[in-house]
């Protein structure tokens, strides 16, 4: 083989773990899960975060022995693990299992509306909800010429008296717009919770081109009020809802647990996707 190939291979050899090195890399933040001895106290466990260089921030959801810690001397992003850190921890009899997080990434998925208006229901968009409204629907098959479009068939359920009264849904997403007059009447605001601003209004964070505006769609997909004259209907139109915003952030493992934790209600609904830079099943990944 020639000096000049052999060269070559080699630099598109290396350039190609450069890329996957580069794919893989990861961002770590200051931020810690810890997990501690059955037996240990949440105070204990304060003095004991204090005492390896921590602040303690909070339990994680209802795991009486799992805490979110922040490092007061590590960088808040850095692509080097602090492994010396979390080795000290690990050598602690008292702590099971400790994990520096690194940030993770989610995809907002998003519907395309389409159809016209059908008799029954006074809010102005239900002509737009194909996936429930049985007109829009037969409308939408005849106009692709397919039937690739499916109904959930909730207008049959709502015939039989079935409209999610008496459940409670989680929205788990980058806010909801709570106040919103197709949402307010069916919002519980005692099991909400705001963990990318610590306090427990999840109203969303506003931006020019509505980035964040993801959550309250969701709820109004599964909650929205019924035949009020405004905007659309919800799956569950009498179903309560809380909210939980997590998604405007830098996302961690340990604030997902969080949410999911505190979440554990009838139903929950969090639909962001992992990114990811192939081809998959989720057309929007």
């Amino acid at each position: 083989m020639g000096t000049s190939l052999l060269t070559f291979l080699l630099l598109l050899a290396g350039a190609l773990v450069a890329c996957r090195a580069d794919v893989e890399r990861k961002t770590f933040t200051d931020t810690w899960a810890v997990r501690v001895r059955r037996d240990v106290t949440e105070s204990e466990a304060k003095r004991m975060a204090k005492r390896y260089g921590f602040n303690h921030v909070r339990q994680v959801g209802y795991l009486d022995d799992t805490y979110h810690w922040d490092h007061l001397k590590s960088p808040a992003r850095s692509h080097r693990a602090a492994d010396n850190v979390n080795e000290q921890l690990l050598r602690e009899p008292k702590i099971v299992w400790a994990r520096q997080q690194h940030l993770i990434w989610r995809k907002k998925r998003s519907a395309v509306l389409a159809g016209k208006k059908s008799p029954g229901l006074s809010d102005p968009l239900w002509d737009k909800e194909w996936h429930l409204n049985e007109n829009a629907h037969r409308k939408l098959n005849s106009a692709l010429k397919s039937s690739f479009a499916a109904t959930l068939g909730v207008e049959d359920v709502w015939r039989r008296g079935y409209t999610g009264r008496g459940a409670t849904v989680m929205i788990v997403d980058d806010g909801v717009e709570h106040a919103h007059p197709d949402l307010a009447d069916n919002y519980e605001s005692d099991i909400s919770l705001d963990l990318d601003s610590e306090d427990y209004d999840p109203a969303p964070r506003y931006t020019k081109d509505n980035e964040n505006g993801h959550g309250t769609s969701c709820a109004g997909i599964v909650a929205a009020v019924r035949n009020n004259s405004v905007c659309t209907a919800g799956v569950a139109p009498s179903a309560a809802f809380g909210a939980i915003r997590v998604l405007d952030g830098p996302e961690m493992d340990i604030l997902e647990a969080s949410a999911l934790l505190h979440s554990i209600r009838d139903l929950f609904r969090c639909p962001p996707v992992p990114s990811c830079s192939c081809r998959c099943q989720h057309r929007e990944c």
